[in-house]
């Protein structure tokens, strides 16, 4: 018979006896009827040696008689070493020895709560398995009784991990919302004291458009340890949405909560001086019971969301302006802006307004162009910002990439909002050689057009990974040349005049 067709009698066997006969194997030795009815052609040496699951028959002692292949497979111990001896001094671990020592009589009885436990090895390593027990009957008279083990490791390591997924967030480690808002459930606050802080993360949309999402994680991520840093063993954090998280503090009063809020920014101070590609900035607010007329947890949360709100909206403009101008030292550190480039702009902006008699905003415009021009470029690879050669296809179309990251970055602070059209468009060409828009002539921003000609000369008479700087008079020809095509040729003259202003 085909090895298939035997396990197929083999799992038919027992699966009968666990369905159909659940007081176990029982038969007298002078009547066989039974056995020929489940029709099997294998015998029962064959039907215990191949069934796929460990199995163990053992006397009413607990002592071996015999284990099949797969539970020797299952648990590394031979039949030689088990025989006689009683298998829970083997697999049973030191620390659940005293676990229900008559096991399987619990099982014979259906008196057992469950039926899975933990085992070891004779490695020493431990995996779950299923025990069904059933008894062995021999002319009326239980003369031991086999166990069965199955494998389960792999489906309890599933079911922890999702059951760790209900209750903790996947990327923090925190509690998520669902566990969070469980737990608000149990407090009264008619009789329990108890207090909610609503904590904000700033700046999480411009960093992860300015960094990719792996940045913004990771400042998640520290933003979940600076929490967990900060709060007593009996407080519950959880991070209950994108870029927001919420403390419950049981039994809390104002002095705590405020101390705790204190902690907080201390420890947002503290990993800010480590200087990290991006700061950690927060908004927090809170409300306690006690000050409050809430009468419900969820009123109490309503409550510290609206105060974090609060302080978001007053620190909102302050907090963005650091983030950007974090992102422009991070690329001064990088040595990518140097800071007589900016001053050289600056100059020459300054002179043009005057050889223009340009207005008091326009020249505002272009005193904020000059400095936050390349703050998109804080999302581009120092690979290809500090590459010694001339750029690809590839590396030019990702370095082209910085004026509209640029522009996005600006849009998302007031102060800013005026020239980030300015920023998107600083690269354009009167010709429509430019980019990222192709934009002609006047429809360029004038601001625009003026700083084209003050960048492009100030970049060729300074020195670049991969080429040595031009004369000054080499560079006014490259200027005179282009008018028409690269610069605006209404401007060019006033931009020679500007030139003969500078200091340098």
């Amino acid at each position: 018979m085909k090895f298939t067709n035997i396990l197929s009698y083999i799992v038919n066997f027992f699966n009968f006896i666990k369905k159909h006969s659940p007081g176990g194997l029982n038969y007298d030795e002078k009547d066989l009827s039974f056995l020929d009815q489940l029709n099997l052609k294998v015998t029962y040496k064959q039907l215990f040696e191949n069934y796929p699951e460990g199995i163990a028959m053992l006397d009413n002692s607990h002592q071996v008689i015999n284990v099949n292949q797969e539970f020797v497979n299952l648990f590394g111990y031979t039949l030689e070493e088990l025989k006689g001896r009683n298998l829970n001094d083997f697999i049973v671990p030191d620390l659940l020895c005293d676990e229900m020592p008559d096991l399987p009589y619990s099982f014979l009885t259906e008196n057992a709560p469950n039926n899975e436990f933990i085992r070891k090895k004779k490695d020493g390593s431990l995996i779950y398995v299923s025990i069904l027990a059933f008894p062995m009957i021999i002319n009326n008279k239980q003369m031991g009784y086999y166990t069965i083990y199955k494998d389960i490791t792999d489906r309890k390591r599933i079911e922890e991990k999702l059951i760790h997924l209900g209750i903790y967030d996947a990327l923090t480690g925190l509690y998520n919302r669902a566990f969070f808002e469980e737990q608000m459930k149990n407090y009264d606050l008619r009789i329990a004291e108890a207090g909610i802080i609503v904590c904000d993360l700033n700046g999480l949309k411009i960093i992860n458009d300015s960094f990719g999402h792996q940045v913004g994680d990771d400042l998640l991520i520290a933003a979940a340890s600076v929490l967990k840093k900060s709060l007593r063993n009996t407080d519950i954090v959880a991070r209950i949405g994108g870029d927001e998280f919420a403390i419950l503090l049981p039994y809390a009063r104002k002095l705590e909560m405020e101390i705790i809020c204190q902690r907080i920014r201390m420890e947002i101070a503290l990993y800010n001086e480590s200087k990290p590609i991006t700061p950690l900035s927060m908004s927090l607010g809170y409300a306690l019971a006690q000050d409050t007329i809430t009468t419900t947890m969820s009123d109490l949360f309503k409550e510290a969301d609206k105060n974090m709100y609060q302080e978001k909206i007053r620190t909102r403009r302050q907090t963005r302006e650091a983030i950007i101008n974090s992102f422009l030292s991070a690329l001064e550190t990088k040595d990518f802006i140097k800071d007589d480039h900016l001053e050289h702009l600056k100059e020459m902006v300054q002179n043009m307004g005057k050889i223009m008699s340009l207005s008091n905003e326009t020249m505002e415009k272009l005193h904020l162009l000059v400095k936050y021009h390349d703050i998109g470029k804080i999302g581009i690879s120092d690979e290809i910002l500090f590459k010694k050669t001339v750029l690809n296809s590839r590396e030019m179309k990702e370095i082209q990439w910085h004026s509209e990251l640029g522009s996005r970055i600006a849009q998302s602070t007031a102060d800013f909002i005026p020239i980030s059209d300015l920023i998107l468009k600083h690269h354009e060409k009167w010709d429509g050689s430019g980019y990222p828009l192709g934009l002609v002539g006047e429809n360029i921003p004038l601001e625009c057009r003026i700083f084209s000609l003050v960048d492009a000369y100030d970049a060729m008479v300074s020195p670049r990974p991969y080429r040595k700087p031009m004369t000054p008079a080499k560079a006014i020809n490259e200027i005179k040349k282009c008018a028409g095509t690269h610069f605006d040729p209404h401007l060019v003259d006033s931009f020679l005049d500007a030139l003969k202003l500078n200091s340098f």
